[in-house]
């Protein structure tokens, strides 16, 4: 089941100017759907679930969402050392607010630079930057992890928050 969607096919086929690839629904419940939208070197992963932690609440600030989102960056750090990223950089924990419609959401906010040295890449892609992003939507926890190229850095600062306020609005209008 998808938290807040009836089925994928509702799924927004566009969030801001990236394109929808693709779903995975997970077996259990609680760990909710991952799905993928892209345009041309920017991905973004967006994850609903609840992870078995209700109810949730929606302050950022709560101890459980911070927690989690602590979870979140430990599991980064863990493939940092175990060398699928090279030359790891991390910046600070930090909030972003969105506006979108009338409602305001805050995120938990944490940015990261890395080489990929996945040998099974056959394209070198160079330096990367990702942002992970925590919030509570409706009942659910909202992590969303946003990367494209390191060079490319204040265009997609841009991306990123259209695409944070078209995925908010949407799941406060389902």
């Amino acid at each position: 089941m998808i938290p807040l969607f009836e089925s994928k096919d509702v799924l927004p086929s566009n969030l801001g100017d990236f394109s929808y690839d693709w779903i995975i629904e997970n077996e259990d419940p609680k760990y909710g759907f991952q799905t993928r939208y892209s345009r041309g070197a920017s991905k973004v992963d967006l994850y609903l679930y609840d992870a078995g932690c209700l109810p949730i609440p929606q302050d950022v600030s709560d101890p459980i969402i911070l927690s989690h989102f602590q979870s979140c960056i430990e599991e980064i750090t863990l493939m940092a050392q175990s060398e699928l990223y090279k030359e790891f950089e991390v910046g600070p924990i930090d909030g972003l607010e969105v506006i979108s419609g009338i409602r305001k959401t805050t995120f938990l906010h944490w940015q990261f630079e890395y080489l990929v040295s996945d040998s099974s890449l056959t394209v070198d892609i160079g330096r990367q930057r990702s942002h992970l992003l925590l919030s509570s939507q409706r009942g659910c926890f909202s992590k969303i992890r946003f990367s494209y190229p390191a060079h490319d850095r204040d265009a997609r600062i841009r991306d990123l928050y259209g695409l944070l306020q078209d995925w908010c609005n949407r799941i406060e209008t389902i």
